[in-house]
């Protein structure tokens, strides 16, 4: 129904080329020298931290809070930074880190509001629509624990540089939830696997993404210290080392239970045995001096590193669990053809996966009279665009001399 109501048919042209376009959303207008001003969006939405937030959803939620008469949210800019205030109208006094806490259960981290104000009322214009300009500033109180925004420590010092990383931003403090520093699902998968690799304490991605601060994880290494052998810790951390968790070797896990995104794509799956819109195919094109030995070497060193590309789904009981398969062969064949060939071949390519059997890949070199070329195609279950990506920079990089190391912390153990 969405995809019905924006994309529509073309009414400026009759190119079978472009005989669709997009309602983007967009609210603009036409200047006098016929260039075109951008003036805002018709659904209200905004990008914060790399985020897109409709305004009116997160309106919505507040609105379900006990005792909120009535609620705008609106976006703000200050010193660079886009944030979101709520405004919220009610016969008592609101809790606001209650209703905060609230929308945090409901909604992530991002699209909690920077500030919220109690108003009497919400000012209206004469068309009977909130009339931004009459709200009062958005006041962001800082708290005595917000002051505390420099890192303290070298440890701190260290956390906050690793976090910079990950969400492309350096503005927050160590007592910032990581959500509202632009944290999200994937680099929240990042950043545990980097606190596990770099500094030896294990944490829940989804953990991370709830609640973490920099301090909460400062907190979390101090304990993992502490339960150690205290002065061989603070010589190892003095000295920048990474202190370990325990002497013991990890557990290999061979199955966990799907993770919630993957639930959904699942029973998608088997209502549609035959379809392909799950599959994520590429086609890769290599410079002639790479031989299709070479690439067939690369993509399965590539595979091997990566344990989840050998699992299959199955039903145990109540329960849908994935199983690792150790023992799959990677089988890559070669074959030759021209480049006319290869386009019809690509169309073919695409077949469905049985989910219950092992490997959720295929993959095949092709040599053509320009290039050397990879088809490849992936099970959605396993794999997506950031797969894609780290998958396509290790196969180039094995191509040119480098090593790459296999998973130390796998989706299984996510």
């Amino acid at each position: 129904e969405k995809t019905s109501e924006v994309y529509i048919d073309n009414p400026f042209t009759a190119d079978k080329q472009h005989r669709r376009i997009y309602r983007t959303g967009d609210i603009v207008r036409y200047l006098t020298d016929g260039n075109i001003q951008f003036v805002g969006r018709r659904d209200g939405q905004v990008k914060i931290h790399g985020f897109r937030i409709e305004l009116k959803e997160v309106e919505s939620i507040i609105r379900e809070f006990p005792d909120i008469k009535d609620a705008t949210v609106q976006a703000f800019e200050e010193d660079g930074n886009k944030f979101i205030a709520a405004y919220i109208v009610s016969d008592k006094q609101i809790d606001i880190e209650a209703m905060n806490q609230f929308i945090l259960e409901r909604k992530p981290p991002y699209m909690v509001p920077a500030v919220t104000m109690q108003i009497p009322a919400i000012p209206l214009n004469q068309n009977q629509k909130v009339n931004k300009r009459a709200l009062p500033k958005p006041e962001r109180k800082a708290t005595a624990a917000q002051e505390v925004k420099a890192p303290m420590n070298i440890l701190e010092e260290q956390l906050h540089k690793l976090i910079a990383e990950v969400v492309h931003n350096d503005d927050f403090s160590i007592t910032t939830p990581l959500g509202f520093a632009g944290l999200d699902s994937i680099s929240a998968i990042h950043l545990a696997v980097l606190l596990n690799k770099q500094l030896g304490v294990e944490l829940n991605a989804k953990t991370v993404l709830k609640t973490a601060s920099l301090q909460t994880i400062e907190n979390e290494i101090l304990k993992n210290m502490l339960n150690q052998d205290s002065h061989s810790s603070i010589a190892q951390s003095a000295n920048n080392q990474h202190p370990s968790i325990s002497d013991s070797p990890k557990e290999v896990l061979s199955s966990a239970p799907l993770s919630y995104a993957q639930t959904g794509v699942y029973f998608e799956c088997m209502k549609n045995p035959t379809s392909t819109i799950y599959n994520i195919p590429y086609l890769l094109s290599f410079p002639a001096s790479v031989t299709a030995d070479a690439l067939v070497s690369a993509v399965k060193h590539a595979v091997e590193a990566h344990a989840e590309l050998n699992v299959h789904f199955s039903v145990e009981g109540d329960t849908i669990i994935q199983t690792l398969n150790d023992s799959v062969p990677v089988e890559i064949p070669v074959s030759e053809m021209t480049s006319e060939q290869l386009t019809a071949y690509k169309q073919i390519f695409v077949q469905p996966f049985n989910l219950q059997k092992a490997p959720l890949y295929r993959f095949e070199v092709v040599k053509t009279e320009k290039c050397v070329c990879l088809l490849m195609d992936v099970h959605h279950l396993i794999f997506d665009g950031g797969s894609a990506d780290l998958f396509v920079r290790q196969i180039c990089k094995i191509l040119e001399g480098a090593g790459v190391e296999n998973e130390t912390y796998t989706y299984l153990d996510f």
